[in-house]
């Protein structure tokens, strides 16, 4: 933009004006494009998080169904816990589809 000073040619001047637009848009662009992809690579972390905690709290529940099916715990009372691990087990898949089709 500085050599547009050095020229008393108009044509020139926005010749010179034009192409060090094209370098300021270029490097906005580039800036831009980063910031997206920290905010894309933050979000897809906390999103593995949540699965991850999700899929954790399922462990716990068969950990506990497991250590109660061996205390011989009643069938009925038994099922109910797998029937809600099962709901769980759809609601982590859900989820994790969703994030998917976000990105």
């Amino acid at each position: 933009m500085f050599l547009t000073f050095l020229t008393d040619n108009n044509a020139m001047e926005i010749a010179i004006s034009g192409i060090a637009s094209i370098f300021i848009g270029i490097g906005v662009n580039n800036f831009t494009s980063a910031e997206t992809h920290e905010k894309d690579k933050a979000l897809e972390h906390t999103r593995i998080a949540l699965a991850i905690q999700s899929l954790e709290q399922a462990k716990q529940k068969i950990s506990l169904t497991v250590t109660l099916l061996e205390n011989n715990r009643p069938v009925e009372q038994t099922s109910a816990d797998l029937k809600a691990f099962i709901q769980q087990l759809q609601l982590n898949i859900d989820y994790i589809r969703f994030s998917e089709s976000i990105t």
